[in-house]
């Protein structure tokens, strides 16, 4: 290998880490309206607008998710959040529910409501459906800075919104009217780190590690009292997400990685096995998703695509990688 390539590839190695974690992209000019019309110019945040957009393709997908018949791609750096009925449809064909966003993470719904974290914006935003089609309903915020991940917990059948930078977790339930804030906390036991995700397993909330470990806390009460502490090893303490599958322990961390857990305890003691190079990944893994039988995990950078995976006696296998013409 020449050392022209051999830089070459160094160059597309460093620039692909420096889009997993910069978080303040240089502003260009805005995208092309979608179906839910922008706020008007005096109300818009300064940072809706970040970069290009690139509509037959993704950019940054952080997030699949199924809800109802339909699929929801959240294309992060396309400041975008697509939908359709065929999962197998090209880019193009896809819907926009909305394309004002600000580099936006995750989605989750009630089946009525529809909530997007609009990260650089430092909100959340409301949709509902009215005659078939995605209508903006609110916009939530004063609940902390980058609003990173929002689940549904059918539970508590509340939403939570994860605050990354101001490590805040807000809850909000729905009314008949809209979704209102019941509290926004301030977690502490994230130490101040920066933290971008949480995810539910056993009706227990996991924070994954931005502090050095993984935190297990019981959220049913609203007080986030903690159950479990999980010291992680330094190599994944940029962490993305975490699940469960079968009794592994998956987890993504940014900087290209993903590893496969056969405990709690395996994670702590870095006994962990990292199967990045194993499924041929080319980018960063973001967040996990299931649906349809299968799992999903949004690979950030490299393809700029989704992964998709069965699982076999609780080891994923990677079976396609969606759009597949790319």
């Amino acid at each position: 290998m020449t050392r022209r390539l051999v830089l070459a590839l160094v160059g597309v190695s460093l620039v692909a880490a420096y889009i997993a974690l910069n978080d303040a992209p240089t502003p260009t000019s805005p995208p092309t309206p979608g179906r839910v019309a922008a706020a008007p110019a005096q109300d818009r945040d300064p940072g809706v607008y970040k970069r290009a957009f690139h509509p037959n393709r993704l950019y940054l997908p952080t997030l699949i998710e199924k809800i109802g018949d339909e699929y929801f791609i959240v294309d992060s750096y396309n400041n975008r959040v697509l939908y359709s009925d065929v999962l197998h449809a090209p880019i193009p064909a896809w819907k926009v529910l909305d394309d004002a966003l600000s580099r936006p993470h995750s989605i989750a719904s009630d089946g009525r409501w529809y909530l997007v974290d609009d990260t650089d914006a430092d909100r959340v935003n409301v949709y509902t459906k009215r005659d078939g089609e995605f209508v903006a309903a609110e916009r939530i915020a004063d609940i902390g800075r980058r609003p990173h991940r929002v689940l549904y917990d059918e539970v508590t059948q509340a939403f939570f919104v994860l605050a990354s930078e101001s490590q805040q977790i807000t809850k909000l339930k729905a009314g008949t009217a809209g979704v209102v804030v019941e509290h926004t906390r301030h977690l502490s036991f994230l130490n101040g780190a920066y933290t971008r995700s949480m995810t539910i397993i056993d009706n227990q909330m996991f924070f994954v590690s931005g502090p050095g470990a993984v935190v297990v806390v019981d959220h049913t009460s609203g007080r986030y009292e903690i159950l479990e502490t999980i010291p992680v090893p330094r190599r994944y303490r940029s962490m993305n997400d975490i699940a469960r599958i079968g009794g592994s322990y998956y987890l993504t961390a940014t900087m290209n990685r993903m590893a496969r857990c056969d405990s709690l305890a395996a994670l702590k003691e870095d006994r962990c096995e990292s199967v990045y190079e194993q499924y041929g990944l080319r980018g960063n893994p973001y967040y996990f998703s299931r649906f349809d039988g299968r799992y999903y995990v949004g690979e950030v950078a490299g393809r700029d695509a989704i992964l998709v995976f069965e699982a076999d006696a609780g080891e994923l296998r990677l079976v396609e990688v969606l759009p597949s013409k790319r």
